[in-house]
């Protein structure tokens, strides 16, 4: 095999793995798309015991800060953001959105009995200039 995916890939902890107890927001880090021109974003639940529900919900902007964050509409998205409330369970989505800059967050509904597992792994593919920067 003459080509691999590993130096055309950056892999971003966007949500690092959390145990969600509550209803709630946990909000990731803002990942910087410049160089990319591919971006994927999926929530994993590693473990799940209750009622209630997580989801992803992403925000894109211009600003490093994000300070001129809107919420990322459904066009520029490939694949739906859906509920999970399961174990071992993904939903991946791919970014094709214009603006520089993105974060996702866990979303949490509970009632008094949800315990999850979860994070978002962000993967950056085609870089501008590639190998990547060993991970």
């Amino acid at each position: 095999m003459e080509y691999d995916a590993k130096t055309k890939q950056f892999i971003v902890n966007a949500v690092p793995a959390v145990s969600i107890e509550a209803t709630g927001d946990t909000v990731g880090v803002i990942i910087d798309t410049k160089l990319f021109e591919s971006l994927t974003l999926a929530l994993i639940v590693s473990t799940f015991s209750g009622t209630g529900n997580v989801t992803l919900e992403l925000e894109h902007g211009d600003d490093p800060a994000l300070g001129d964050s809107v919420a990322v509409p459904a066009a520029d998205l490939i694949g739906t953001i859906k509920t999970l409330s399961a174990d071992e369970a993904i939903n991946r989505v791919g970014y094709i959105g214009k603006l520089r800059f993105v974060r996702a967050t866990i979303a949490a509904v509970e009632t008094a009995t949800l315990v999850a597992i979860c994070g978002v792994t962000a993967i950056q593919a085609n870089p501008q200039n590639a190998p990547t920067v060993d991970q």
